[in-house]
C-alpha cells in the first residue's frame, strides 16, 4: 500500500515523518490511515480522524534524600 504521511508516528522500529510518501505493507497501511496518521495514494480506503489525547499532569513536591554511608 502506498501512503501519504499526515503526521510523525512510529511504529516499531519504522518513523514516518510528515509529507513523506512511502510503499509499505498493507496491515501497517490500514492501521495508520484508519488512525488518521496517513493517507492512501489509490484512495481505496477513507482517512481516519486522529484522536487527541488528553491527560492532566498532577507534579507533587517531592523531596529526594542523598545520604552518605560509608561511614
Amino acid at each position: 500500500m502506498k501512503i501519504k504521511v499526515l503526521n510523525t508516528f512510529m511504529d516499531g522500529r519504522d518513523r514516518f515523518s510528515k509529507d513523506e510518501v512511502r510503499e509499505i505493507p498493507d496491515e501497517t497501511g490500514l492501521r495508520a490511515v484508519a488512525n488518521g496518521w496517513a493517507e492512501d495514494m489509490a484512495g481505496r480506503v477513507a482517512t481516519g480522524k486522529p484522536k487527541q489525547a488528553t491527560a492532566d499532569l498532577v507534579v507533587d513536591k517531592v523531596t529526594l534524600g542523598v545520604g552518605d554511608s560509608n561511614g
